[in-house]
């Protein structure tokens, strides 16, 4: 009689295989559905696990007590999709099929459009507003000086962009956060091409491609 749990499982898989070779099979399957390179996927495991256990020393503190932050900006096509916390990318290629647009804002500028609900207004709300553990981690990225993409910005809330006065963070909240409060004055921004003039129409932005 033919075990039912054979059925079950996808076309690879072995019922009696071993933990790491369940994981190995795991892995590939996740990288077939969604475009990831195997190694790079497993490298990426490997450096957010070291990020993870050194962002713990970080929680909560202010920034006159953070370590020194290397502004290592990735402004390849390749990392866009890290605006969405490491989106898949056949998932982002099938959301910004043309990519994204790459500017530069003046913090202080870009601060007074920002929407609250991204922004914090001094170091009373540095911890209280967004997810602390992805603010550590954002520190740590920093003082390990790995790549970081840019954050991704778009108008807020009108139908009509052109109609927006504000603009908020698609992805990249704590990024910037931490670019904000280290005194960063000059921040690179990525924006949809669809909606860029809407955002330049709320923030002066030096469009990378405009020289």
């Amino acid at each position: 009689m033919q075990d039912e749990t054979d059925e079950t499982l996808p076309d690879g898989w072995d019922a009696g295989a071993a933990p790491g070779e369940m994981e190995d099979l795991l892995d590939q399957l996740i990288c077939e559905r969604d475009g990831f390179d195997l190694e790079e996927m497993r490298a990426e495991r490997a450096v957010r696990e070291l990020v993870r256990n050194e962002s713990e020393a970080y929680l909560s503190l202010m920034p006159e007590s953070w370590p020194p932050i290397t502004w290592n900006w990735d402004f390849s096509a390749k990392a866009q999709r890290y605006v969405h916390d490491g989106a898949s990318p056949r998932n982002f290629a099938a959301s910004h099929p043309s990519g994204l647009r790459l500017g530069w804002v003046r913090i202080e500028q870009f601060d007074a459009k920002l929407s609250h609900f991204n922004r914090r207004d001094g170091l009373g709300e540095l911890w209280e507003v967004g997810d602390q553990r992805k603010l550590a981690e954002a520190i740590a990225y920093g003082r390990q000086g790995r790549p970081l993409t840019p954050p991704m910005v778009a108008p807020l809330g009108t139908e009509k962009a052109e109609s927006a006065t504000e603009v908020y963070l698609v992805g990249g909240n704590h990024r910037y956060t931490v670019a904000k409060f280290s005194g960063v004055v000059d921040l690179p921004i990525y924006v949809d091409p669809e909606v860029a003039d809407a955002v330049a129409a709320i923030v002066p932005v030096r469009w990378a491609d405009e020289g």
